[in-house]
């Protein structure tokens, strides 16, 4: 597991799953672990590369965030996901099974978008530590897929089949509008 969190996000989503089943661990579980790890031995060469910025050029996050929809067949949850580029380098990611189950996609989309702002504030944080004033700034990008939850999040307001989701909205609107 530890390779997935500090240095290989190719392999995240691939643990995330197979850690699901670490109480009652299968022969299939088994063999997938280790298929994991013959993947990780012929690709011992893949790591994260921080690349160098232009002199002048103001630094830039991008954020990334995506979630399926009810994928976990036992409880019906969804796994969501996220990563950040900085200058179009990885500097962090995750794949984590929500915890709450959707009612819909835009909600799944929305617990996903949720996560991924939670770790902006962390990363706004470490960056205002290193004194990275302008990369504060720059925290504006987010990149989804779900159209809908894209226009509930600028709009904002409810209705009547996303009513339950009112306090992750307000939250999630109030931390766009932050930056």
């Amino acid at each position: 597991m530890w390779p997935s969190i500090q240095t290989r996000a190719d392999i995240t989503f691939a643990v995330a799953q197979l850690s699901r089943h670490l109480v009652k661990p299968t022969t299939d579980h088994l063999n997938t672990a280790k298929r994991i790890l013959r993947y990780l031995k012929g690709t011992r060469c893949y790591r994260i590369t921080i690349k160098s910025q232009d002199k002048g050029k103001e630094l830039k996050l991008v954020r990334y965030t995506d979630s399926s929809y009810a994928d976990n067949r036992d409880d019906s949850t969804s796994t969501g996901g996220y990563a950040f580029h900085l200058n179009d380098s990885l500097i962090s990611w995750k794949s984590v099974k929500q915890r709450t189950v959707a009612l819909l996609l835009t909600e799944a989309e929305w617990n996903a978008a949720v996560t991924i702002c939670q770790e902006a504030a962390y990363l706004s944080a470490l960056c205002s530590e290193f004194s990275l004033i302008k990369l504060l700034m720059t925290l504006v990008t987010i990149k989804a897929d779900n159209m809908s939850q894209i226009a509930l999040t600028k709009r904002g307001g409810v209705d009547g089949r996303t009513k339950h989701m009112n306090n992750r909205l307000h939250w999630l609107r109030e931390q766009v509008n932050d930056y």
